[in-house]
């Protein structure tokens, strides 16, 4: 049975009708910032959701942090099914499908990031679709409306940037932390995953490990096994390449790491429920709807 879900390739998707980056999405007040950014860490969206349109299951490119505001509701990601409930923290991770469900007067509000920043915060406190929902942050709901209410366009990326990194800050009692080598590990991962002969022998000579003990050392500190983390990286960074416009199917295989295009098409469709032509395709069909509505 194939995979259905809503894949949103760029901003464009969701903001196609804002003229401003203030916009009405079926009751939801959404914020986008339009600003080009080169920093380690740009938000790009920050919205209070009142009708729930991630109750299917979604993908975006993007990381996202949630805090529920009130109501109850159901967190879906990876293996896990999380309740969540008002002062509820999670995220969600670019490329890994999810779906939020709303069951009593649900309400939240999320933020949408990226950049080699976002990455680094993700790893720093061990998020994963393992770890990614923490209770008891009622107080920051206040903080976040405040802060959401006084943007402005020409204030939105410092505003929205300001919260998410202070929500981190608020977060280092809770999250789980990795030990130090196998930090080291993850970001010698990170600087060469796109290599085509890497592999888990890799790290073991780098780090003077047997591969076992590696193998091991993903179980225990990331719940999953090293050849899947390695398939996460590569389409996440695939996602990413194609936001850049990488069209050809062929270079973003090559450029994450696969020889073998078809192999890398097979691994992203099973992974996000679409093919990476239909989802360049798409991608492209979005932005020119987009052009087209600016009279570009």
């Amino acid at each position: 049975m194939e995979k259905s879900f809503l894949i949103y390739t760029n901003l464009f998707d969701l903001r196609r009708t804002a003229r401003y980056n203030k916009a009405m999405i079926k009751g939801n007040v959404c914020k986008f910032n339009f600003k080009e950014s080169q920093g380690a860490i740009t938000v790009t969206q920050f919205i209070h959701e009142t009708q729930n349109i991630q109750a299917q299951t979604v993908v975006y490119p993007n990381y996202g942090a949630y805090l529920v505001l009130t109501g109850k509701g159901r967190y879906v990601v990876g293996k896990g099914a999380y309740d969540v409930k008002e002062g509820s923290l999670f995220f969600s991770f670019a490329g890994e499908p999810f779906s939020v469900v709303g069951k009593e007067n649900f309400t939240y509000m999320y933020l949408s990031f990226s950049g080699s920043r976002a990455e680094e915060l993700m790893r720093r406190f061990s998020l994963s679709t393992e770890n990614c929902v923490f209770a008891d942050y009622e107080n920051l709901i206040p903080f976040w409306l405040e802060n959401f209410s006084r943007s402005q366009e020409e204030t939105l990326d410092l505003i929205s940037e300001s919260v998410l990194l202070y929500t981190f800050s608020r977060l280092v009692q809770s999250a789980r932390t990795l030990p130090d080598t196998f930090y080291g590990i993850l970001t010698f991962i990170d600087e060469h995953f796109t290599e085509s002969d890497f592999s888990v022998h890799t790290i073991a000579q780098e780090f003077h490990y047997s591969p076992k003990y590696v193998s091991r050392l993903f179980k225990k500190n990331m719940q999953t096994c090293f050849s899947e983390h390695l398939k996460n990286l590569r389409i996440k960074y695939a996602l990413s390449l194609m936001e850049q416009g990488v069209t050809s199917v062929k270079n973003v295989a090559l450029l994450t790491g696969y020889v073998d295009a078809l192999y890398f098409s097979k691994l992203f469709k099973a992974k996000l429920g679409i093919s990476p032509k239909e989802y360049i395709v798409k991608k492209q069909k979005s932005e020119f709807a987009v052009d087209k509505e600016r009279g570009m």
